[in-house]
């Protein structure tokens, strides 16, 4: 009777790290899907069924981490930090898991490489602010985007 009470330490972090492992499985043959897109000697179905396998037996640890949430009179951590915990790692396992199907579904055979300037578009969606080059835009050097002075010529 006493051990449905006490905290079971190891067995929320012995789950919580089984999770994680699957997320990670999970993510490493996505990744090596999206990679292998349009080699020949990658087989795309299996990564996308090994996506599968790992995001299923996630859900299974979710079970058993949810139901021994509830059968615990006390957790080693706050109990709504674990219920979080373990929907937020289910819902990035789920994610995963659908662009990995998302793969299947529209029948993507080929990545397209990155061109040469993805580089620069990146930079200014991270940077939005940043100064650009002087002349850039059609705009003379020391202008800028600023509207005449009345009066100046």
């Amino acid at each position: 009777m006493l051990n449905n009470v006490m905290p079971q330490r190891g067995a929320f972090f012995s789950l919580l790290i089984a999770h994680t492992d699957r997320l990670v499985a999970a993510a490493n043959a996505t990744l090596r899907l999206i990679t292998g897109l349009g080699n020949p000697h990658v087989d795309i179905a299996a990564l996308i069924d090994e996506v599968n396998l790992n995001e299923t037996s996630a859900d299974d640890l979710k079970d058993q981490l949810i139901h021994l949430l509830y059968e615990s009179f006390t957790t080693p951590i706050n109990r709504d930090q674990i219920h979080t915990l373990t929907m937020d790692l289910d819902r990035v396992v789920d994610s995963i898991q659908s662009v990995a199907n998302s793969i299947a579904t529209h029948h993507i055979a080929d990545s397209t490489p990155p061109g040469p300037r993805d580089g620069l578009a990146r930079r200014r969606c991270l940077h939005p602010a940043a100064p650009r080059r002087a002349g850039a835009g059609g705009a003379r050097a020391g202008t800028g985007n600023r509207a005449p002075v009345p009066g100046s010529r």
